[in-house]
């Protein structure tokens, strides 16, 4: 007789714990996914507040710098020395304004401010030089520049004491020598070795915000865009008008436009006033900067849908109030592109006077 043994039953995977482990899987991998996302998303976040950061302290430095060059060189301020009267009057240039006043014009176009302001140019120091002036002509024993071209340039003469600005030549053949084309007697103060006399050339340039760009022209260097995504530049000049060193008011680019309106109507009046016999008083506006506050509006390179909402806010500073507060509008952006608002102060070792001769 044969003996059959039953064999145990093999165990197998019922559809429902089949079902289990794959929803079990599921919720696994979709949180390691949305993990993955987050941190995509947040890196992507933090690159792009970089790039923010990068390009609002690029622009905010180098509008700080010019700013401060304008309103406190050569030698602290243009105004801090005794200054001759030395472009004479079939010169009354842009250059010899704004030398006689605060350095800078400021205006608002395109929807946010400009600067226009003085800048020196190659900085030559004549130092344990022998300087020899003539009736036409200033000569330094070693070369003044390398760069050198034959076109007439406004140039400053300093020895910090006292100034000199002068319409000149230098050729290429003998930068040595500045040939003064403001006739004779141009040079109205004595200027000796061993006393640090810098000569420079001036020329104006204009800070300004052109198609969500930063864009200088003028100076010393190329005329384009200098950094890229500034869509908007705002400036406030905070003004002492007593004298006391304590700031009165706030003043925006549009008040210190009127301010700077206002005193060339009456320079205008004052140099007309010098040929008719009967000359008027010389205009002075004694107001002086303390400070600058600047404010630029940075936007990335390009929409960010995953992060940035489809619409938001924010407040872009229009001006100041009687306590010193500042003054916003709220702007709606809806274009999901990254915005922010950067600030810098600028603060004058001397404080540089409007328009004071």
């Amino acid at each position: 007789m044969h003996n059959f043994k039953q064999e145990k039953p093999q165990k197998g995977v019922t559809l429902i714990e089949l079902m289990i482990a794959l929803a079990l899987g599921v919720i696994v991998i979709v949180g390691v996914m949305d993990g993955m996302l987050s941190l995509t998303y947040s890196n992507r976040t933090q690159i792009t507040a970089n790039a923010l950061q990068e390009r609002g302290n690029t622009a905010l430095d180098y509008l700080t710098f010019q700013l401060r060059s304008a309103l406190s060189s050569p030698c602290d301020r243009y105004k801090s020395m005794k200054a001759a009267d030395t472009l004479g009057a079939g010169s009354e240039t842009k250059e010899k304004r704004m030398l006689n006043g605060l350095g800078i014009e400021v205006a608002e176009e395109n929807g946010s401010d400009s600067i226009t302001f003085l800048t020196a140019g190659e900085r030559n120091f004549l130092v344990n030089e022998a300087i020899n002036f003539t009736s036409s002509q200033l000569e330094a024993v070693n070369s003044f520049s390398k760069n050198v071209e034959d076109k007439e340039l406004t140039y400053v003469l300093t020895n910090c004491k006292a100034m000199d600005v002068i319409k000149a030549t230098m050729e290429k053949s003998n930068n040595k020598v500045l040939k003064f084309t403001d006739g004779a007697g141009a040079i109205q103060h004595q200027y000796e070795a061993n006393s640090a006399t810098m000569v420079a050339p001036l020329s104006i340039a204009k800070l300004y915000i052109k198609d969500n760009k930063l864009y200088e022209e003028g100076g010393d260097v190329a005329n384009g865009p200098l950094v890229d995504d500034i869509e908007q530049m705002r400036l406030f000049f905070a003004v002492d008008e007593t004298g006391n060193n304590v700031v009165d008011k706030i003043l925006t680019t549009a008040q210190v436009a009127a301010k700077v309106a206002a005193f060339n109507k009456k320079y205008d009046e004052y140099l007309a006033s010098r040929t008719s016999g009967t000359p008027k008083p010389e205009p002075v506006i004694s107001d002086s900067i303390i400070s600058a506050e600047i404010y630029l509006v940075v936007r990335a390179d390009e929409a960010d849908a995953k992060t940035v909402p489809k619409s938001y806010t924010l407040n872009i500073p229009t001006g100041f109030d009687s306590s010193g507060k500042v003054t916003t509008e709220e702007k709606t952006f809806t274009d999901q592109i990254p915005r922010k608002i950067f600030r810098r102060s600028a603060v004058f070792r001397n404080n540089t006077k409007f328009y004071s001769k």
